[in-house]
């Protein structure tokens, strides 16, 4: 890989956005724990917090996307080492789905107790 290829893995202003995001998504984590522990303080705050996660959600949603039409790029112009770039990120995608669903399975449980 050349020198400037390394540098230009992600255009600027997603490097950029990719960063802010990471930052946010630490302050934001740490006030939805923060409200669920004193919720009288921030009640008012709670839909802006989840306002700014939704955000951060549909930013991350679009670097996924970047990224897999970069991928599919490089599968259609059988660059060196796509393959073995498309078997990592299915193998990644497969190993998160049991603990997705797991959380999922113990999320629905802990609510349906919740309400009876």
């Amino acid at each position: 890989m050349r020198r400037s290829d390394h540098r230009n893995w992600l255009p600027r202003p997603l490097r950029y956005g990719l960063l802010a995001c990471i930052g946010l998504s630490a302050i934001a984590l740490f006030f939805l724990f923060t409200a669920t522990a004193n919720t009288a303080l921030f009640t008012r705050y709670y839909p802006t917090l989840l306002a700014v996660n939704g955000a951060l959600v549909v930013f991350l949603a679009i670097l996924v996307i970047f990224q897999l039409v970069r991928l599919g790029r490089r599968l259609r112009r059988q660059e060196f080492g796509s393959r073995l770039a498309l078997r990592f990120v299915l193998v990644l995608a497969l190993m998160s789905l049991l603990p997705g669903a797991v959380i999922y399975a113990v999320s629905v449980k802990f609510l349906a107790r919740a309400k009876a």
